[in-house]
């Protein structure tokens, strides 16, 4: 922890870990836009161009848990260089590879290494920040990553018809190169809180075994993580080629289109959280986030009658309303004693973002059913990927029979759920 909270090296740091934020959100997305050339790539059907996004998804849930122990034994500037260093690996491995097998490596590194950048932040802006500015730095860190989700879209999709999907990805990993010096400079004032690594390993266990005998922390991670199914699946791959095949777009069109779910998560998560705080309501705030979610998704799937602005806006409000997941997070947070808090963000944090690594395969499996060959390239069939995501109302319209079973905090820390 810096000596005196404030002042110009705490802002340093936490600018540049939002920054690798951003940018490991960027790279989260990025397949959006490249399907046909990945599937080219890798003689990928939809199941297996699937499997390889999901290998993120997987190695990013299940680091969340450990990160605590690991960012107190090294400390955050060693953690987030080395996290840093291994996206660049990762992506220089994706860019490379004709082999499947080590794409799929490459971007297993790639979720390990960007899952600490979150954790980093939050943790930046607890110890070396005022306590009254982590509420407005943690929302403010989800604006930059939706900017890097938004940077994935259109001005990736120009940049890999231009350069080449390989080329644009081996320039991404150089930039993480330069990250991870800029990290190691910036966080050097950054000191660990904590030297007592086995204490902390034990508390970190500890609490893990306290959150998951709650149920309640169980029926909210399930929540937020089906109600981020549609950012994780329709924003970060499926989204764009269902569009281009409904709507006939352009894959720029059809990029600029899947950039307005993060524009509305920018929007929709510091209103609803800002709304759930002032009211001290969470469960109403939840309950509207799943039914907008589910309205929205269910009319962009199986209406085809949009005009191009009409679905910019629906996209949009997708974004905004499943954005309010966040609240699940307020709503765990007093369902959990003091003691157990990172235990309980770690917990709900990883299983976010099972949905990513669990279902795009499915939807894969589903889509390739209606597997259309031109050429020896596959393409598929619009009916085929509104059956397939189909998925994405029905996770929406679980999460709201969830939320049945939720108890109303009020704002309250809640003992012995």
């Amino acid at each position: 922890m810096s000596e005196n909270k404030g002042g110009f090296w705490p802002w340093l740091a936490w600018f540049a870990t939002a920054f690798f934020y951003a940018y490991q959100y960027f790279l989260q997305v990025s397949p959006s836009v490249m399907v046909k050339s990945l599937m080219r790539a890798f003689n990928a059907d939809a199941t297996s161009l699937s499997i390889l996004v999901s290998f993120y998804f997987w190695a990013y849930a299940f680091s969340q848990i450990p990160l605590g122990a690991i960012l107190d034994k090294f400390g955050v500037r060693r953690l987030l260089t080395a996290s840093a260093l291994l996206v660049a690996i990762g992506s220089t491995l994706f860019a490379a590879s004709h082999m499947f097998f080590l794409a799929s490596l490459g971007r297993l590194l790639i979720g390990l290494g960007g899952g600490s950048a979150a954790i980093g932040c939050m943790y930046i802006a607890a110890n070396a920040h005022p306590t009254n500015r982590f509420s407005i730095l943690t929302g403010l860190l989800l604006s930059i990553g939706m900017i890097g989700a938004i940077s994935a879209q259109a001005p990736l999709a120009v940049a890999c018809e231009d350069l080449g999907w390989r080329p644009t990805i081996l320039l991404l990993s150089a930039i993480g190169l330069l990250l991870a010096i800029l990290l190691w400079t910036c966080l050097a004032k950054i000191k660990k809180t904590s030297n007592n690594t086995n204490n902390t390993a034990d508390k970190l266990w500890d609490g893990m075994r306290a959150i998951l005998k709650k149920q309640q922390i169980w029926m909210l991670a399930a929540y937020a993580g089906l109600m981020l199914v549609p950012t994780t699946v329709f924003g970060a791959l499926w989204g764009g080629p269902y569009l281009r095949s409904a709507y006939h777009l352009s894959n720029k069109e059809a990029a600029t289109l899947i950039s307005m779910i993060f524009v509305g998560w920018i929007f929709g998560a510091p209103i609803l959280g800002w709304i759930s705080d002032r009211t001290l309501k969470r469960n109403p705030v939840m309950y509207v986030s799943a039914i907008g979610t589910l309205i929205t998704t269910s009319l962009i799937i199986y209406l085809l009658d949009f005009t191009y602005y009409e679905l910019a806006l629906l996209i949009f409000c997708t974004g905004f309303f499943s954005s309010g997941l966040i609240v699940a997070f307020s709503s765990a947070k007093e369902n959990s004693s003091p003691n157990t808090t990172g235990a309980c963000m770690g917990f709900m944090n990883g299983l976010n973002m099972l949905g990513g690594a669990i279902l795009p395969p499915i939807i894969g499996l589903i889509l390739d059913r209606y597997r259309i060959l031109n050429f020896g390239v596959a393409s598929y069939s619009t009916h085929g990927y509104q059956i397939s995501l189909s998925i994405l109302p029905i996770c929406v319209f679980i999460a709201l029979i969830l939320l049945l079973f939720v108890r109303e905090t009020n704002g309250n820390t809640i003992n012995n759920l």
